[in-house]
């Protein structure tokens, strides 16, 4: 029995090097991921090692026994089969030998996996493997969070830095800086709105227009073109109410350029459109016609955190439509953790405006803060 070892690139390289020197006979006992030793590491990729076994004894012919036909010899045959031919000698010795080869094997094959278990090299060092599972822990992608382990292993190897601070810096780095909004004085600004239903994007319209005009002191105006549902009518309207915003209904998507030129005298446009499925290409072609025709200054894609990883990357996906537009992620105050915010971020390859945190209008909008979310997905601190 013949058992080795094969380090490859891939899988498919691998069979093929087992397949040229062992032949299509070879079994598969183990596949694992290893890392080069040495320095070598810190500028090549993991590799695959396989360990596989053959026998390299051609195998044996059966031999055909001559089938001795009978004539039928009266109804009493028919009725009593003839039992089978007794084995030989010599045949019940081979099946035995074969029986002991096959545990003999397992035997071996066992003792090679676990002398390669024991030789074999660690993915990560046991603190970057607690960072990989605190990533994981806090909603980020299994993919994202060993890419970042990855990096981790690599500079913790090359600096000697403590690992959960590398990898804060990363996820650091990876949030980005928070977008300020940039308002034009002296000039009207129109900011647009867009996000599936649920996301929140009617209230997270009337935080950020309190907190204009509370804040910084600012003449706001509203334009709701969401007016496929009565609902979110009503709820923007007494939001206006309470904080005294003028608000235009806009039922046609023509009637926004004209709301718009209405509210002129204000410095700040606000635009909450409707919360339609992305994946309906009228509305894409309807939201687009809407941000050429209103030359919104900025376009804020609204999505929410509690929402699931995958989901989220079907919508960014569903609304890669708009060239370009910021993120506002919703009700952190409903996630333990923002690990999804860094998903979220490294989908869609967008900066991180805003957040909101709570219920309380216009309290509970913020700008993004992602020092402590970089705390809160790879450190200690909890956001609340």
């Amino acid at each position: 029995m013949i058992v080795k070892k094969y380090i490859a690139r891939d899988m498919q390289e691998a069979m093929k090097k087992i397949t040229e020197d062992m032949g299509p006979d070879a079994v598969i006992f183990e596949q694992k991921y290893v890392r080069p030793k040495g320095i070598a590491r810190l500028f090549k990729k993991k590799m695959i090692q396989v360990v596989a076994a053959c026998d390299p004894r051609p195998a044996k012919e059966a031999s055909q026994q001559p089938v001795k036909q009978e004539k039928q010899k009266g109804i009493s045959q028919l009725e009593k089969p003839s039992p089978p031919p007794p084995r030989s000698g010599a045949a019940m010795d081979e099946q035995a030998r074969h029986l002991l080869e096959i545990k003999e094997l397992v035997k071996e094959l066992s003792e090679k996996a676990l002398a390669a278990d024991a030789k074999a090299e660690p993915l990560y060092d046991r603190e970057v493997q607690r960072v990989f599972d605190t990533l994981v822990e806090r909603d980020v992608n299994e993919d994202l969070a060993r890419e970042i382990a990855d990096k981790v292993q690599e500079v913790v190897e090359e600096t000697g830095m403590e690992a959960r601070a590398v990898a804060r810096q990363l996820v650091l780095d990876r949030l980005g800086e928070p977008y300020p909004l940039k308002l034009k004085k002296f000039e009207q600004n129109v900011l647009l709105f867009a996000g599936p239903t649920g996301a929140g994007k009617t209230t997270t319209v009337a935080k950020l227009a309190g907190m204009l005009k509370y804040r910084r002191n600012l003449r706001v105006g509203l334009i709701n073109a969401d007016t496929y549902r009565v609902g979110a009518m009503e709820h923007i309207r007494i939001f206006a109410e309470i904080m005294d915003i003028p608000l235009i209904m806009a039922y046609e998507p023509e009637d926004v350029p004209k709301a718009i030129k209405a509210l002129s005298y204000c410095d700040v446009v606000l635009i909450d459109t409707a919360g339609k499925s992305a994946r309906d290409k009228e509305y894409q072609q309807e939201l687009n016609r809407l941000i050429e025709r209103t030359g919104a200054d900025e376009v804020f894609l609204v999505l929410s955190v509690s929402t699931g990883s995958k989901a989220c990357r079907d919508l960014i996906r569903n609304y890669s439509f708009i060239k370009d537009y910021k993120l506002i992620i919703t009700k952190l105050d409903e996630v333990d953790y923002p690990g999804n915010v860094l998903n979220i971020v490294e989908d869609s390859k967008k900066r991180l405006a805003f957040v909101t945190v709570g219920q309380n209008v216009p309290e509970d909008i913020r700008i993004a803060d992602t020092q402590l979310m970089a705390d809160s997905i790879a450190g200690e601190q909890v956001i609340v």
